[in-house]
């Protein structure tokens, strides 16, 4: 009995298991904060995104180096502990750009403890993909702005649809009613959601090179194409004064309506991939 203790006790010090219990607990505390700022797009990506990446991990954890050296373990925990009194001192408009950045900050802390920086290379695609979660957020809007593009082609598509629509730069018209489409709502934030969703299929499946350069093509068109009919949804809305409905495709729940299409359509089109393959194996 008294054997069975020890063992037991000797399996919590574990330090595969204290890293798990570690990594469950800061990946908690990033879904929770996504959740307590009303994140949902944020909550929902991080969701599939962690879920899909550990499971990959736990395939190749035989392939993994579980050692870490001593001065990656302090970079790690150094990393981590600046980064949880951060978001304990974190409050307003800047708090909610900062837990854009804690998936790809702890995913690299949890590899430091994990490998070390010399083994950083075998989660090189798992923090990539983690990475893309933060790039809207963090490039600066000079830098890669596609509001234009977007503006465009939300105006052509209410053009084809009979609107009698105007465009000045990133303002739209309709008699009724105008919006302005800056960053925010440019689509940019999805087509890098979609990205990230191409790097996992390309890490869950095998895949010949064209597919490679093929497949975030894809991801990019579907997530503008996509956010381009969410922007003339929004001016038509406001052009009949129809403010509840606004707020409701706008912000509200309905917003996430256009991220699961994107996705839906994404992933039919990686299924599609995958029974092509299947059929000439």
């Amino acid at each position: 009995m008294i054997f069975k203790q020890f063992t037991h006790l000797k399996n919590l010090y574990n330090p595969i298991f204290l890293l798990l219990v570690l990594s469950a607990a800061l990946i908690s505390i990033q879904l929770h904060l996504a959740w307590k700022y009303e994140n949902q797009s944020l909550f929902g990506t991080s969701s599939l995104f962690w879920g899909v990446l550990s499971f990959r991990l736990w395939e190749r954890r035989q392939q993994l180096h579980f050692h870490s050296d001593f001065v990656s373990t302090i970079c790690g925990v150094i990393i981590i502990l600046f980064t949880l009194m951060k978001v304990d001192s974190m409050h307003g408009f800047g708090g909610v750009y900062f837990i854009y950045l804690l998936p790809v900050v702890f995913g690299f802390a949890i590899a430091l403890l994990a490998s070390g920086a010399k083994f950083l290379k075998h989660y090189q695609w798992e923090l990539l993909t983690l990475f893309f979660i933060a790039v809207p957020e963090i490039l600066p809007p000079s830098l890669v702005d596609i509001s234009p593009l977007t503006a465009k082609f939300s105006a052509l598509l209410l053009w084809y649809l009979g609107f009698d629509v105007v465009r000045s730069g990133v303002n739209l018209f309709l008699p009724g009613g105008s919006i302005e489409v800056y960053s925010g709502c440019s689509g940019l934030e999805l087509i890098f959601q979609l990205l990230g969703l191409a790097v996992v299929f390309l890490l869950m499946f095998p895949h010949p090179r064209s597919q490679k350069l093929i497949l975030p093509m894809v991801a990019i068109i579907i997530g503008f194409v996509v956010n381009g009919f969410r922007v003339a949804l929004m001016l038509f809305l406001v052009a009949n004064q129809d403010k509840n409905a606004f707020e409701y495709w706008h912000i509200g729940t309905g917003s996430l309506a256009f991220s699961l299409l994107a996705v839906i359509i994404f992933a039919c089109w990686c299924w599609r991939i995958v029974g092509q393959q299947k059929n000439l194996n």
